[in-house]
Order: structure tokens, then sequence, then C-alpha cells
């Protein structure tokens, strides 16, 4: 049994207690406690990771009521005019954004607390602290599996309820470092088939959050070996998922400013280096049918971009056309911050030491190469009409400038001029 990284669980349950409650103390909430209906209490993620002594701010705090759910939210949201969000109008779901901290107001499912617990996905996510009383309510032992370091179902019936749950156990298992137990590890294999009825941006967005917990974990390798990402990864293989392991343990000692790399950067800030060089690993070697699993996970078009140009480059340098001069200017320019994601891809040698040293020097005339003439430039200069010979050129100026065969504007145009002589291309 895996054992968790966090402070352990207290002995002592009523200092355990104690604790919870100097965490979800009344006096830090943005809104007074006499506006909670009777019978409130706090549940899931916020117990749970207060129990693990992981409890961060800003606050998302999640309460089921016995009665009132919307109705208290919107209240709330007027009373102190700030932003309320319905969820969803059938199970009575509302948020209340607050500038300090978002709080979610559920319906409690049952005529007691304890059915509501008995209906969600995992044993640690079915804790409850009522804060009126200083007590916590766990009916189906998610404290226990804390303590061992155990991602537990409650049952299965619950993931067929929602089958993105399937998911979310290895996301959740590989962020709060548990292993799976072993009943509910072959629950959701069997279960697997279901996952293709989720939404495809539901599935994305879960696989964003696992994708950028950093390794070394074996959840994501028993994610893949469980079939439940064969629909999209159909080529995904665990050994390419070790090696992307092996990479980042080798570079970390050449990297000072190592955290960066796992901090969710690129299009929209949804994911990290080591989130874009797994998904390029995992994603077929085919563009085309890249792009299609790309599409039907809703991908957006700049991820979308940003993952198969990866995917071509490191294909590149598998073959060695990147050693080139050339090869490395392309690289550097077209992919531009997502370089450490392709380092995170490449076997130790001589051209990933090469890429990185390029890439760590601020002044590097290769990796931070600043073009002197643009296109438009080129256009009013030597009146080049925009097309693909245009491209070629901006191409040959910038290998030309990294070589230093120019050093100035005059001398770019000038090199341009005589390239199309040459060349005797349209002009």
């Amino acid at each position: 049994m895996a054992a968790s990284r966090y402070n352990p669980l207290p002995a002592d349950r009523s200092c355990m207690n104690t604790a919870l409650a100097a965490l979800f103390n009344p006096q830090t909430w943005p809104f007074r406690p006499e506006s909670l209906p009777e019978g409130a209490c706090l549940v899931g993620g916020a117990v749970r990771d207060a129990l693990l002594g992981r409890l961060t701010e800003p606050l998302d705090l999640d309460w089921v009521v016995p009665t009132g759910a919307v109705e208290t939210a919107r209240t709330l949201a007027r009373q102190h005019q700030v932003g309320f969000v319905l969820l969803d109008a059938e199970r009575q779901i509302a948020r209340v954004v607050f500038p300090t901290m978002t709080v979610d107001f559920a319906q409690q499912e049952g005529d007691r607390l304890e059915q509501d617990l008995q209906r969600r996905d995992f044993t640690i996510n079915a804790i409850a602290y009522d804060w009126q009383r200083c007590r916590l309510i766990d009916p189906l032992g998610g404290q226990a599996d804390l303590e061992q370091g155990l991602l537990r179902m409650i049952a299965p019936d619950n993931l067929v309820a929602d089958p993105l749950r399937l998911l979310r156990a290895y996301r959740q298992a590989a962020q709060l470092e548990l292993a799976i137990e072993p009943e509910t590890s072959v629950a959701i294999a069997q279960l697997a088939p279901l996952l293709p009825q989720v939404a495809g941006e539901r599935i994305w967005a879960e696989l964003q959050r696992l994708l950028n917990v950093p390794p070394p974990h074996p959840i994501l390798a028993e994610a893949i070996a469980s079939g439940l990402l064969t629909p999209w990864f159909p080529e995904a293989s665990v050994d390419c998922l070790a090696a992307i392991a092996n990479h980042w343990q080798q570079l970390q000692a050449q990297v000072p400013d190592w955290a960066d790399w796992f901090t969710p950067i690129g299009p929209g800030g949804r994911l990290s280096y080591l989130a874009y060089a797994w998904l390029t690993c995992l994603l077929p070697r085919d563009r085309d049918r890249a792009q299609q699993v790309l599409l039907a996970l809703k991908s957006s078009r700049a991820e979308q971009r940003s993952l198969l140009q990866l995917q071509q480059y490191w294909q590149e340098c598998q073959a060695g056309t990147a050693a080139t001069t050339a090869g490395q200017v392309a690289l550097f320019q077209t992919l531009g911050e997502l370089v450490p994601a392709l380092l995170l891809q490449l076997e130790a040698g001589n051209l990933r030491q090469t890429l990185l040293q390029r890439y760590q020097t601020p002044n590097d005339p290769i990796a931070h190469l600043h073009p002197l003439v643009s296109g438009t430039d080129l256009q009013v200069s030597l009146g080049i009409r925009s097309g693909p010979h245009l491209g070629q050129l901006l191409q040959e100026l910038r290998v030309a400038q990294a070589e230093q065969q120019f050093c100035d504007r005059a001398g770019a145009i000038a090199f341009a001029a005589r390239w199309l002589q040459e060349t005797s291309l349209p002009q």
C-alpha cells in the first residue's frame, strides 16, 4: 500500500477536530455563519485536503444543506453583491464567487446526510465536517483509507452514474499520491468502455489535470494499462511514458528553475511542459490521426497546433534533421516557449544537450533569434509578393542571421536581394 506524502492524520480524533475547526474558522469566511441553514455541513475536497494537511488558499468550500441550497446561494450573492452561478438546476447546486473564496451549495440527496455521502465517487471524498458540532461524519471509512494511502470506490454503480469518475480516479490518485485499491482498479478496467459516453471536453479537462502532475508516479502508466484511454490513444506505450519520466529525472540537475517547467503555460495556460510531452508521446504517430483525436477531445485550436508542432519536431529530432543550423533555427522559431516540452521527450545525447544549452543562453543567436527584417519589410523594400517564396526567403534570412552572415537591417535586405537573384524566384 502506498503512503501519502502529506501530514499523517492525528491519532487523537478530538485533536484532529480541533485542527479542522481552526482551518474552517467562520471568522475567516466572507459571510456570516448565521446565513447557513440548520444542518449545513462541509463535504468533499476541502475536508479531505484538510485531513491531509494540504489545504491551500484560496479555499473552495462545498456545502451540503438539507433544504434551500440554491436560494441560500442566491441570497448570499445578493447580500454581498458577488457572483452567483446556477450549476445544476435539477440537482439544486449553485455557486457563490467571493473575491477570496468560492462557495458551492448542493441540496442534500436523501433524508439523511449519510445517504448523500453514499452516492459519491470515492470514500476519501465522502467525509463531511459538521462545523457547528465540531465533528467528522465518515460513514464509509474515508479517514482510514487516507491513513493507508488508498483510493477506494464506494460502489461500481456510483462510477457508472458518471463514467468520468473512472478517469478522475487516476487523476486524484496521482495528485494525492495514493494507490488505487485493487477492487477499484478491476472495476475501472471493466467499466472502461463507458468513458467514451462522456463529452470530449470533460475528458480533456480531466486528462489535462492528470497530465500536469509531475512524475515519477506509476498512475499514468496504470491508466494506459487499464485500457481506459485506448479509444483516444491506441498506440500509447508505457515504455514511452517511462522514458519521459527518466528524462525528467536526468534534466533536474541541469535546470535551475525546474519548478517552472511544471506550471501550466502555452495556449490557454492549461498544460505544463510535462503535459505537452506526455500528450505528444500518447498521440498517434500519424499527424492526421493525431489531429482527429485532439478534435474529438475538443482541445483548442492553439493546443492542437502546439501539439502537432511538437510531434513534428520530435520526429525530426529522431530522424536527425534537427541537428543542422537550419533545422534548429526552425525548431526554436516554431516552438518558442514549448522547447522544454521537446527536451523532455529527447534521449540524453549531444542534440538534447545542445538544445538545452542554447535555450538557457539568453543571447544565443539560434535559440533567441530576433529577426532583423519582417515579411512586410521585404515586401516594401524589394517589392516581393506574398506567397510560399516569401516564407522560404524569411527562413533563409533567419539561418543566415544565426550564422552571422550579416548584423543589421541593411545587411539583411542586401542578403535577400542577392538570394532572390540567385534563385530566380518571383518578386
